[in-house]
């Protein structure tokens, strides 16, 4: 049996004799629950039955609703929800008292008619009900699959990750309950070399270091209080700097082990210029006799500095960086997912007016070609990034004073297809782009070699 309870009736004693004059309406207010479950029921309608102006309530996420100004004296209320059984019963409402009355519904799911599903696999004729051509996914597979298009820059921003979610227990998420945040999601940190970000610079086995340690000059990490001049990067910001190749003469070194292997060259390039490259590449050689079937993964990457010396005290540098990546998710069907990143950058720093300046332009680019629904289709994902700063540092005094400005344009791309259609042939695509400018200034005072007081605004 349905129930209606009524847990309190704020009924005055002078409202059992009847209304007072000129006081002819009260309040209705309370929950509505399942009547199985308990839970709260979220968009169920409470109204008023048979007044003369409507009275209605649309409960909220907690399942509570209220009604003003329904009439007072005894009053026919009803509670009902699409998927749930309408319930009614009356109630005396007080002259300008409240009531606060509960409904347990009791569900009624809504019976659908069977459809049909037609499709076309490998360009053979479109199969009927019941016929499926494609091999079983395992579970553990669409996670893995999933994950990896999750963790992909481009792919989650948009949220695309959440729409091909195959399976019948899976619900594709709504976009209003969706929050896109700029810099959130698999963009939380912001990773710079030498001014270029780097979507993802870390080696996903962990083999080895996210850059050469003998390239890089300087590398500054800020979990919190970042300054001014930086923009993005709510969990961490990582800066490194690469350092300019060594004049004199050609020098060059390296190193192989098991699984890898490393190499450094650097030297004049002019009189006045200087380079430097590094590469790196996992190679499973040491492993490989002793390792049945492909190898689980593969990565290598390049770097490259060119510096010029310009004026009496400017230079220009030129980094480039190039890294790929690829894992192998199942031997057996031989899925498996790649992507990689690219970062180049053009600075010019030196006096200008007396200060310290430094102008920089940069572009990155991240690529990903991953696997989905196993082996069913194919997602290709790409993010580019151009960014333009200007900085100026000076001295006021004890005060190191920095203001400047940046522009960054960034755009995503991803096209899903199956696998065994043309590279031409996207059945699903989407892009999107944005542009975001800003200014700071910024002031740092250090005055003992432990205390730094800093403060910016942006």
């Amino acid at each position: 049996m349905i129930s209606a309870l009524v847990l309190s009736l704020g009924l005055a004693a002078a409202s059992l004799q009847g209304p007072v004059m000129g006081t002819v309406a009260g309040t209705v207010r309370g929950e509505v629950r399942s009547e199985a479950t308990g839970a709260p029921l979220v968009g169920a309608l409470v109204e008023v039955v048979g007044a003369e102006l409507s009275r209605a309530s649309v409960t909220d996420s907690t399942g509570g609703y209220i009604l003003r100004a329904v009439p007072a004296g005894r009053t026919l209320l009803r509670a009902r929800r699409l998927d749930h059984e309408p319930f009614e019963v009356e109630v005396r409402v007080p002259s300008s008292g409240e009531v606060v009355l509960h409904f347990a519904l009791r569900s009624k799911p809504l019976q659908l008619s069977g459809i049909q599903v037609r499709g076309q696999v490998n360009g053979a004729a479109p199969t009927g009900a019941g016929q499926d051509t494609l091999p079983p996914v395992a579970p553990a597979m669409e996670l893995a699959g999933l994950k990896a298009l999750e963790s992909t820059p481009g792919i989650a921003e948009m949220g695309f990750a959440e729409r091909p979610r195959g399976s019948p227990e899976q619900r594709p998420a709504d976009p209003s309950d969706v929050l896109f945040v700029r810099g959130g999601s698999a963009d939380l940190k912001l990773v710079l070399l030498d001014g270029a970000p780097v979507y993802t610079p870390f080696h996903l086995g962990g083999l080895l270091d996210p850059f050469e340690p003998g390239v890089l000059h300087s590398a500054s990490l800020y979990l919190g209080g970042a300054p001014a001049r930086y923009d993005g990067g709510l969990s961490y910001i990582l800066d490194m700097s690469t350092r300019s190749g060594r004049a004199g003469r050609l020098r060059s070194s390296g190193a192989v082990d098991l699984m890898s292997t490393r190499a450094v060259a650097e030297g004049p390039l002019t009189e006045r210029g200087n380079y430097l490259l590094s590469g790196r590449a996992i190679h499973w050689l040491g492993i490989a006799p002793f390792v049945a079937g492909p190898l689980p993964s593969a990565y290598v990457d390049g770097l490259m500095r060119l510096d010029v010396r310009v004026g009496g005290e400017g230079a220009i540098s030129f980094t480039g960086f190039r890294n790929q990546e690829s894992v192998r998710l199942d031997a057996d069907q031989g899925i498996s997912a790649g992507w990689g990143n690219s970062a180049v950058s053009l600075r010019y720093h030196g006096r200008v007016a007396g200060n310290d300046a430094e102008i920089g332009v940069a572009r990155s680019g991240f690529d990903a070609d991953l696997p989905f629904a196993g082996n069913r289709s194919v997602t290709e994902g790409s993010t580019e990034r151009l960014r333009v700063t200007g900085d100026v540092a000076r001295h006021l005094g004890p005060v190191r004073l920095r203001y400047g400005a940046s522009f960054d344009r960034t755009s995503f791309a991803f096209h899903m297809r199956p696998t065994s259609a043309s590279t031409r042939s996207w059945f699903r695509d989407g892009a999107a782009a944005g542009d975001a400018s800003g200014a700071y200034l910024d002031a740092g005072w250090q005055p003992s070699s432990r205390v730094r007081v800093r403060g910016g605004l942006r």
